[in-house]
């Protein structure tokens, strides 16, 4: 069982759906358990390729609502790009660079899974710091509103998962 599994499963209840069995081969490229998406962008791709078999049965909203009972961040990844994204995962404000960039990453030595991370996260109780009807981040400065955000703060400055995960895994600062 697996993320991929899960995201055919709920396609298939879903849209009751009644294809064949299908089976899928996944080439990882990105490093397993570093934080990047990679499960969920494997079950966003197999969303869409299940639903182009399907004949479209389900238009963009459609695999982001299937999608978002599969992962909070696998709606984010049906239609890759960038986005503010708030709530569980469901909320999505496509976004634009500016500039052009480049990025290294490290991958570091200790794996940390994302379910561990934000259960660390929880325990922490940084939960006192979401809006529980919204689900937006009430930092920072107790910004309750997206405009009252910065979204350059928050991207530049702020990461709310950091402390945590440096805490989890020293190496990561």
């Amino acid at each position: 069982p697996n993320i991929v599994n899960d995201a055919l499963a709920k396609f298939r209840g879903i849209t009751e759906w009644k294809g064949p069995a299908l089976k899928v081969s996944i080439e990882k490229r990105i490093p397993v358990a570093a934080g990047l998406g990679g499960g969920s962008a494997d079950a966003a791709a197999t969303l869409r390729a299940v639903n182009e078999i399907a004949g479209d049965v389900l238009d963009v909203e459609g695999l982001r609502r299937v999608g978002a009972a599969v992962g909070s961040d696998v709606p984010s990844q049906i239609v890759p790009g960038l986005y503010l994204v708030t709530g569980a995962g469901e909320r999505l404000e496509a976004k634009s660079l500016v500039d052009e960039f480049a990025l290294v990453l490290l991958p570091g030595n200790k794996l940390l899974s994302t379910a561990d991370v934000y259960r660390e996260f929880d325990r922490h109780g940084y939960r006192g710091q979401i809006d529980g009807k919204s689900g937006v981040v009430l930092s920072p400065e107790g910004a309750k509103d997206l405009d009252e955000i910065d979204l350059k703060m928050i991207t530049d400055e702020t990461n709310d998962l950091e402390e945590t995960v440096t805490e989890m895994a020293p190496d990561v600062s």
